[in-house]
């Protein structure tokens, strides 16, 4: 009860205080971005000659219309889709571990289908229970981590895109501050932005030029390159960039302002990310010297007890507790409750570490599998 309740829970409340703290680091999470809706009926220049039923219909199609191009967008292209949204590689992670798990030995299948009787009991589980649990555990920590490395791939593609994005905002503010100060209007300034080097916001800035070459006004053109990028920095700059074309033709101050809030914000994040190390490797240890311990007690305590018990019992004593000592049962136990402390302690390492739990899933998978070799190897 303790390994599989009390630890999970333990883990989960711990985590819940630390967001009662407030965010410790970045965490790339998707900025909300807001919607410009624009209704042809609003615009007195244009005489469409739409009433609202028609607008209305129009609208469904536009909507049904989007919707489409997305499903078009995941199948042609499926690797930026995925890298926006890491969730959907569960679509393929968990089908790939259930393929696994559907190649087990037969032995195995049949011990699973007919000698498996459950039978649960706090004080002791029975023997069939154990040697079951025994022969598939090993499976299911490999169909989890199966089940997870896409998905903790893909996000850590997304997070190192949005801390480069949001890396680069600084400097996209100052050059478009120097080019207002010199006279030049925003929409003339974005398009000489689209030629300079700014690394990986070169090739948004191209699609905006591209918008701003058909006519789109830069305050549209930035709506949809603030769509694209979706960072939860850059979005909120780029919205005040906005806002503030809309107001007046002098951004100077504004942009200035803006890009030395950003700079000190990117530097706050960075002399928190290296603090947290501290933290990061702090946890590793105290892992490792868990998993140290639980490996005395599998391979050397255990075995010991178990012969004394024998030995005392032979001489007419009731040895360790005067009870039920199955050993299988016992290293099964130890071997579970590394494995929920490591996946829990990966988590709280990301969380502590990163500011997201996500963040911690590669801690955690990391540390499952250097358990998962030590009970495999060693005990």
């Amino acid at each position: 009860m303790l390994i599989y309740i009390i630890t999970p829970l333990a883990t989960l409340l711990f985590i819940v205080l630390l967001d009662t703290v407030g965010e410790l680091s970045m965490s790339p999470k998707k900025g909300e971005v807001p919607d410009y809706p624009i209704n042809l009926s609003d615009i007195p220049e244009l005489s469409s000659n739409i009433t609202a039923e028609e607008e209305e219909k129009r609208d469904k199609k536009l909507k049904l219309y989007r919707q489409l191009y997305n499903i078009r967008d995941l199948v042609f292209n499926p690797y930026r889709t995925i890298r926006d949204e890491p969730r959907y590689t569960f679509f393929f992670g968990i089908p790939l571990g259930f393929y696994y798990l559907a190649n087990l030995p037969e032995t195995l299948k049949k011990s699973i289908n007919l000698n498996f009787h459950w039978n649960p009991n706090f004080a002791h589980i029975s023997d069939s229970s154990v040697q079951f649990i025994s022969a598939i555990d090993d499976y299911i920590v490999i169909f989890i981590v199966i089940a997870l490395i896409p998905f903790i791939i893909f996000y850590e593609i997304r997070a190192w895109r949005m801390r480069k994005i949001d890396e680069r905002m600084p400097d996209f503010l100052r050059n478009l501050s120097s080019m207002n100060d010199s006279g030049l209007l925003l929409c003339n300034s974005l398009k000489i932005m689209a030629e300079s080097k700014m690394g990986i916001l070169s090739k948004e800035l191209k699609k905006l030029k591209e918008d701003l070459s058909w006519g789109t006004s830069a305050s549209r053109a930035l709506i949809k390159m603030e769509n694209n990028i979706r960072t939860a920095s850059s979005s909120r700059i780029l919205h005040t960039l906005i806002k503030a074309n809309e107001s007046t033709s002098d951004l100077k101050s504004v942009l200035s302002i803006t890009a030395e809030q950003v700079k000190s914000e990117e530097r706050l994040k960075r002399e928190r990310s290296s603090e947290m190390v501290v933290y990061v490797v702090t946890i590793y240890v105290s892992f490792f010297v868990f998993l140290f311990i639980v490996y005395v007690l599998a391979v050397y305590f255990f075995p010991e007890s178990s012969s004394f018990k024998g030995s005392s019992q032979g001489m007419g004593y009731g040895g360790i507790g005067n009870g039920y000592f199955n050993i299988q049962e016992y290293t099964m136990l130890m071997y579970h409750s590394a494995l929920v402390q490591a996946f829990a302690s990966g988590l709280i390492a990301g969380k502590m570490g990163q500011g997201s739990i996500y963040m911690g899933l590669k801690y955690s998978v990391s540390m499952m599998i250097i358990t998962y070799v030590v009970f495999t190897m060693f005990v």
